[in-house]
């Protein structure tokens, strides 16, 4: 079994929260007490990442998060030396709730 860690940054991407409101996520995943709207987001937005993938899906959580990187931030995702997993944007978003 594969055991991960996500983010407060990788929730906000999966969910489809602010990067702004991070502090807000780290709170709930510290308190294991999600909000259902942040459940069911986050099954919505897995459920239509994989609609456009389409065929086989070999990891559905990267899948899921690629998409969204792309359709959210015009981003992509970037494994680090580390093993860890980054959102690079191609454009720059500077607006405050994206810092």
């Amino acid at each position: 079994m594969n055991n991960r860690v996500i983010t407060p940054s990788g929730a906000a991407l999966l969910w489809g929260i602010s990067f702004g409101e991070r502090d807000k996520i780290t709170e709930a995943l510290a308190s294991e007490s999600v909000p259902l709207e942040w459940v069911q987001a986050g099954t919505r937005r897995t459920k239509e990442a994989a609609a456009q993938a389409g065929g086989t899906i070999d990891d559905l959580l990267i899948t899921t998060l690629e998409y969204w990187a792309r359709k959210d931030y015009g981003g992509r995702l970037e494994e680090r030396y580390d093993g860890s997993i980054h959102l690079v944007r191609e454009e720059q978003d500077d607006s405050p709730e994206n810092q």
